[in-house]
Parts: C-alpha cells; structure tokens; sequence
C-alpha cells in the first residue's frame, strides 16, 4: 500500500510526501514550471497532481545534465543524524528531498545554489482525483 498507493488520500496518509501540479501528456508528467516532461506511468491525460516522498528525489547540480527533473533552488539544509533533510524551492513552491550525509557531502552544494530534483519514483493522479 505504501509504495503503490491506489489514491491520493493514501499516498499523503502514509507518509510525508511532496505534491506537484501539472499534466500529463504523452510525453509523461509536466510539472508546473519544470520544461521537460518527467517519465511517469499515468493511463489519462490531461491536469494532473504527481507525487513523490523526499527519499525519493534525487539532486543534481543544475548544469542541463539532468533534463528529466525539476529545477528548483537550495532553501534550506536541516541535519537529522544520519540524514539531511534539504528544503527546496522552484515556481511550483517548496518540496523536500531526503538525502543520506555522504550523498549531501558530495554535491557540495550552498543555500542559494540551483539544483536538478529528480523524481525516482513518481505516482500520477488526475487533479480532481481528492480521494
């Protein structure tokens, strides 16, 4: 149930879980402000709400390698442990990513700086789907 969650009252009830808007095409899902599609498997077409749990977006440096994603800026870095937590903001709002301390370490990355997020696992909704 968790990780194929049937509506999207179920994906938000189990667990923290970031909410975009946008549409889906034939290409895949579009997201609010993104310029490429993002690959995801949606059976409709038309205004969407996509989901996606922090643990589960990837960061790249914003440098057009990674066109498949989100291009969103570096808000705030919180360190809970073993994990960073990393606030995010773009023209679709905030969204969260969760990323172990090495993996942090190594983007070497500064409040302020331009990142990719990209979504590992990605779960599509029609927008008028409440339930």
């Amino acid at each position: 149930m968790y990780d194929h969650p049937q509506t999207s009252f179920v994906y938000e009830f189990l667990g923290a879980a970031n909410r975009l808007q946008g549409k889906v095409d034939a290409s895949g899902f579009v997201a609010g402000g993104a310029s490429a599609p993002i690959a995801a498997q949606a059976y409709f077409s038309g205004p969407a709400l996509a989901y996606v749990r922090p643990h589960d977006l990837d960061l790249y440096p914003a440098d057009g390698a990674h066109r498949d994603g989100i291009v969103v800026d570096v808000r705030r870095v919180v360190t809970l442990g073993g994990s960073v937590r990393v606030e995010l903001e773009g023209s679709g709002g905030v969204i969260e990513a969760e990323l172990d301390r090495e993996a942090w370490r190594a983007l070497r990355l500064e409040i302020g700086d331009s990142v990719t997020a990209v979504p590992c696992a990605l779960r599509v909704f029609p927008a008028q789907s409440k339930t």
